[in-house]
């Protein structure tokens, strides 16, 4: 039996005012998407076919729209925005993007030079420039922070390099190849990213002391520049006491921030998990210690069951949840602990690629990576 389709909507960037919402259901194929267990909506890609207009439209205009695809039941299986575009007008091929590559709010961390009595040019502490913003580009593309970083320089140097930058970055880039054998037909890829993604600004916090893991997810998810339409919904942050360092003060990006502190679980060194999913909902919750998929090798086509026996859509597997093989390793026996269960998984990444092809990635709910998070360490290794 054939698969139920999908029906993909692209409408306006969120940081544009206004929405004209429309399927591209129909001139789709080759849909695929990729769901981290931390993480959440990660990435998803599909081709476009159709005339000349219509890729026109998407290379000229389809950088940043607000995506989503939805199931036969009108359920939401993956959200995101465009970050990059491949048209195809046979010979010719043009790429538009990335839109994570350009930087229009830009500065330059750098270590400033100062001189002996002899003139000798003597490399001191760490300084940063002030932000140059671009307020055009802001407009058109949403804030994209840059940080850069170098070594030893003058205060105008490090602006000049800042400004140069700047203005090389305020727009999304086009590229292009020609080849006069190609046979491609007239398609467009559009690679799209997860709004988990746009946690590319430098958080920082000067206060001291300790304060709850789940106070500093918060924390670091308002502390985004693109507020004004990136506004997180943290409802589904789950209360986790696990003390961690208030302060961040080396220039780290935000996802780095949620990641460290993600990876330290909790007191128990529990693993936990956190993802932003559906209408910009933030999860961060501790990983299950139950089963809730299954999938016998035994049938004549693989698919995934809830463990109470109904089938599952490839599409609709998520990632953070323990899959059981039960005709596996027939005769092994039943682990009350599943990290010890040979015939268990825990899902760490699941790619669903249309129509029916399912790709999970197992993972480890192990504790050392959080015993050794919480130490401050960096890893052990063996």
């Amino acid at each position: 039996m054939q698969p139920p389709s999908l029906t993909i909507t692209a409408d306006t960037p969120l940081w544009r005012s206004g929405s004209n919402p429309w399927e591209i259901t129909q001139q789709n194929r080759d849909y695929e998407h990729t769901v981290e267990a931390v993480g959440g909506y990660w990435s998803a890609r599909f081709t476009i076919r159709g005339g000349r207009s219509l890729i026109d439209d998407w290379l000229q205009d389809g950088l940043g729209r607000h995506v989503e695809v939805f199931d036969h039941s009108l359920t939401k299986i993956w959200e995101g925005f465009v970050n990059r575009v491949d048209a195809n007008y046979g010979p010719l091929a043009a790429t538009r993007g990335p839109l994570l590559d350009i930087a229009n709010r830009v500065w330059v961390s750098y270590s400033s030079i100062e001189y002996d009595e002899d003139n000798n040019p003597i490399v001191g502490t760490r300084e940063e420039t002030t932000r140059n913003n671009d307020t055009d580009s802001q407009a058109l593309w949403g804030i994209v922070p840059k940080l850069l970083s170098s070594g030893g320089l003058e205060y105008g140097q490090a602006e000049v390099i800042r400004d140069t930058y700047a203005a090389n970055h305020a727009l999304p880039r086009t590229s292009k190849r020609f080849r006069s054998d190609s046979k491609a037909d007239t398609s467009v890829t559009v690679d799209c990213l997860g709004y988990v993604r746009w946690m590319n600004w430098v958080y920082a916090l000067t206060t001291g002391g300790n304060m709850d893991a789940s106070a500093k997810i918060i924390d670091v998810l308002g502390d985004t520049p693109n507020v004004a339409w990136l506004a997180f919904d943290t409802t589904h942050v789950d209360s986790n006491p696990l003390q961690v360092p208030a302060w961040e003060d080396e220039s780290k990006l935000a996802w780095s921030v949620i990641k460290d502190t993600v990876v330290r679980g909790d007191a128990s060194y529990n693993r936990w998990l956190f993802g932003i999913y559906n209408n910009l909902e933030a999860w961060y919750h501790a990983a299950p210690t139950t089963v809730e998929y299954q999938q016998r090798l035994s049938q004549p086509k693989p698919t995934v069951e809830h463990i109470d026996g109904h089938e599952i859509y490839p599409w609709q597997v998520r990632p953070g949840k323990w899959l059981m093989f039960p005709d596996f390793l027939i005769g092994q026996a039943p682990s009350l602990d599943l990290r010890e269960d040979p015939r268990a998984m825990f899902i760490e990444s699941v790619t669903f690629r249309a129509p029916d092809v399912l790709d999970m990635r197992g993972g480890s709910v192990d504790t050392v990576d959080a015993l050794v998070a919480q130490l401050g360490l960096l890893g052990v290794g063996a």
